[in-house]
């Protein structure tokens, strides 16, 4: 887990750490700088990661917005996501996504 800005409102330098290597990553205040954390996970490789943006998590309006790097700025900017959110990228992602669908259609059922 990590914040994506430092103080001075710079994209912090946990980010680019956990963009070469972290499986998994959890991001707070990071929606502003989306494109820069996605600049930051394409410049090493990492286009095809999973991604979820969670927007205002666990109320009755949440949002869950999903693609994977090299998508989500389209996902984003098409299904228009508003902060607070939390950003996942990694494997981790994939599973929030599965969770959320399947919680998802359950409801839709009942």
């Amino acid at each position: 887990m990590l914040t994506a800005t430092t103080a001075k409102g710079k994209l912090s330098e946990e980010v680019t750490r956990a963009a070469e290597s972290a499986p998994t990553a959890i991001i707070f205040m990071g929606l502003n700088k989306l494109d820069e954390i996605v600049t930051a996970y394409q410049s090493e490789g990492r286009g095809d990661l999973p991604v979820a943006i969670i927007s205002n998590g666990s109320l009755p309006h949440q949002q869950v917005v999903s693609g994977t790097v090299d998508s989500i700025l389209k996902q984003r900017d098409y299904k228009k996501p508003a902060a607070p959110a939390i950003l996942i990228f990694g494997e981790g992602a994939a599973f929030a996504i599965s969770q959320y669908e399947l919680i998802h259609q359950n409801q839709e059922i009942a």
